[in-house]
């Protein structure tokens, strides 16, 4: 071909290394965003992973509209199903989250209720005169605080074991 041929083939190829570029850049960005949010949650980083989702979808669409190469347009759609199932797992991770939260302020509630009327109850038992009593809801108090650290740490790190012994101080306590 002629030297504006060469010339165009030099523009669309650069174009492409371009559009890649942004994508693989995109795709850390995405990552760092989404890697911010399941860590602590923070609604700014969950926004952003969403506006760069959409801006790599609109650059992996500009890329499979002009790669003419079947071989780099192949890539280029499995690129495009990556994301897909990333975000759809990034919508997933959003959702349960939500689930985790909604679980732990009622499972917060409910254990600082039931942590209160212990304390009462180891109160009033006190002030009568059955140290047995006293040393039974004690017990009771102690089976509940810890049930409920280990109920916590479950949430954090996901380890069965930790919610096995949480079940277990509760059975401690009774049905």
């Amino acid at each position: 071909g002629t030297v504006d041929d060469r010339v165009e083939e030099y523009v669309r190829i650069n174009g492409h290394a371009g559009l890649v570029d942004n994508i693989e850049r995109g795709t850390l960005v995405l990552r760092r965003h989404v890697l911010e949010f399941t860590a602590g949650g923070d609604p700014q980083a969950l926004a952003a992973a969403e506006t760069t989702s959409r801006t790599l979808q609109h650059d992996i669409e500009r890329a499979q509209q002009s790669i003419e190469s079947p071989e780099y347009r192949a890539a280029i759609s499995a690129i495009a199903e990556s994301l897909g199932r990333y975000t759809e797992n990034l919508r997933i991770a959003v959702e349960q989250r939500q689930n985790r939260d909604r679980y732990v302020q009622e499972t917060t509630r409910i254990g600082n209720a039931a942590q209160q009327t212990l304390s009462r109850l180891r109160e009033a038992l006190g002030a009568g005169s059955d140290p047995a009593a006293v040393a039974l809801a004690g017990a009771a108090q102690e089976a509940m605080l810890s049930a409920r650290m280990a109920a916590l740490r479950f949430l954090t790190t996901a380890d069965p074991a930790l919610a096995t012994v949480a079940t277990e101080q509760l059975d401690l306590i009774g049905p």
